[in-house]
């Protein structure tokens, strides 16, 4: 099968291309721990990876895998891989890619030297159930212990009860034993420091956001997506952390020094859902029309939209437990809607832009409530389309140009009418 081929996007930020480099670089430690007896976790990005730092147990975020698989527009032939072994396309197309790389009798040399295979696997009901689905998959495969972390439902609106942090606490200290259990060292003074340097994280994060936000934009989509929040996730977080650091100070110097994305920018996007990671280049496609992709949901995705304070080093699993029932990721979706209507004010966007992933069932179900939300607060206007994040196989660039094109005219349009 011939899959599509597009150009990779042009990062503005020296710091989006370490950032690459690094999540590159990452895989093939990992098969160096293994080479070295290092029981290796297979995992989500959504599962605190604060406390599998603490232990200092290499990770493969399954999510990752896929995300790099499609960058390398190599998802769609392995999507089809899990299909061609029984697989409903409905299944997300991040557990179809990285299944299919499970699957299939010979690799591409790239995905070849990210598939270490998993000693065990810590697995979640947060937030996705088709993700604990996948990781059912993974544990029959290759025969491996498996922990499941359960997420309690945000059911409560914005105080978390007791309970609720009680019983997630519990759960963490269930996964300690498992990880001790097999071969894992636990001292909390580590946990602690992991911690300190999260919240130092959001520190730093609240800062670049500063920055980040004001006219004309000083990073773009791609840079955005490129973000050091995910080196901190799953990598490590002291280079995370001084990777971010980095990057605010490169951002600092573009707004002292007046530098923007583009000459003349003339309206700002929010990006609400992931870009199509096989065509990142999609992301700069409003540069031509004087538009500048301005914020992506990626922080928010890996947990970033808590305040530095709830991170307290004296008590680290507490604080872990507030940071995942604290996400915006969980149900109800009212804090997707704050997240949504606080980055249009705060950023100046002019339109949002909802692309919905057929093959899930989380962050299109917002989509509309996004589009209602952000109009009725604060007249500002949306487009919503299909667009698979992962499959290629499911891209038509001449139907997301086709919605996008009049979109952007009709901000313009609307600007010059004032």
């Amino acid at each position: 099968m011939v899959m599509s081929t597009t150009a990779p996007a042009r990062r503005g930020l020296e710091t989006s291309q370490e950032v690459f480099n690094t999540l590159l670089t990452f895989s093939a430690a990992i098969q160096k721990e293994k080479e070295e007896g290092k029981p290796v976790i297979w995992s989500s990005i959504l599962i605190p990876p604060e406390l599998l730092h603490a232990v200092g147990a290499p990770v493969v975020s399954v999510e990752a895998l896929s995300a790099l698989v499609s960058i390398s527009q190599l998802s769609g032939t392995y999507c089809q891989i899990t299909e061609e072994q029984g697989f409903s396309r409905d299944v997300c197309a991040f557990q179809r890619c990285y299944m299919g790389c499970v699957l299939a009798d010979q690799n591409d040399p790239f995905v070849q030297g990210m598939i270490v295979p998993p000693d065990m696997v810590v697995a979640s009901n947060f937030c996705c159930m088709s993700s604990s689905k996948a990781f059912l998959f993974t544990v029959d495969h290759y025969k491996c212990p498996y922990f499941f972390l359960d997420t309690p439902l945000r059911t409560w609106g914005d105080t978390i009860p007791q309970e609720a942090i009680n019983y997630y606490v519990g759960q963490l200290k269930n996964l300690i034993q498992f990880l001790e259990e097999h071969g894992y060292k636990y001292e909390e003074d580590k946990l602690r420091h992991e911690i300190e340097i999260a919240r130092r994280t959001l520190v730093v994060r609240q800062e670049l956001e500063k920055y980040a936000s004001t006219t004309p934009a000083p990073i773009a989509g791609i840079d955005g997506f490129l973000s050091p929040l995910l080196v901190s996730q799953l990598v490590n977080s002291e280079t995370g952390l001084a990777l971010l650091e980095k990057q605010r100070d490169e951002i600092k110097e573009r707004v002292e020094n007046g530098i923007g994305v583009i000459d003349n920018e003339q309206f700002r996007i929010l990006w609400f859902g992931l870009p199509a990671l096989y065509n990142m280049e999609l992301l700069q496609y409003p540069e031509q029309y004087g538009g500048v992709i301005v914020k992506s949901v990626v922080e928010w995705l890996v947990g970033m939209g808590i305040p530095p304070e709830k991170m307290d080093p004296d008590k680290p699993l507490e604080s872990l437990a507030v940071k995942a029932l604290s996400s915006a990721l969980s149900p109800p979706t009212t804090s997707i809607l704050d997240f949504a209507v606080d980055v249009v004010r705060d950023y100046k966007v002019d339109g949002v832009v909802g692309a919905v992933k057929r093959s899930c069932g989380l962050i299109p179900g917002a989509v509309r409530l996004v589009k209602d939300a952000v109009y009725e607060k604060l007249g500002v206007p949306t487009v919503v389309f299909d667009l698979d994040y992962a499959d290629q196989r499911d891209y038509d660039e001449t139907a997301v140009k086709a919605n996008l094109e009049p979109f952007f005219e009709t901000i313009m349009e609307s600007k010059r009418r004032g």
